[in-house]
């Protein structure tokens, strides 16, 4: 793959984890969710960094959620 691949627009990213666009640039304005870029005035995802931490936030059955 690409290396200019792995990085995306917010737009481009909330489509392939099945959220919208504005709900990430909510969350970044709140200070949460996930890990971007800030590069010339562009906000940009990691394509491996969110599924890092996507993956990072699995709840097992049977957990108390807090």
């Amino acid at each position: 793959m690409e290396p200019t691949k792995n990085f995306l627009r917010d737009c481009e990213i909330a489509k392939e984890i099945g959220v919208s666009a504005q709900k990430l640039r909510q969350d970044r304005l709140k200070g949460i969710g996930l890990p971007y870029i800030r590069f010339g005035g562009r906000i940009l995802y990691d394509r491996e960094d969110v599924f890092k931490y996507l993956r990072s936030q699995t709840v097992s059955p049977g957990e108390t959620l807090t």
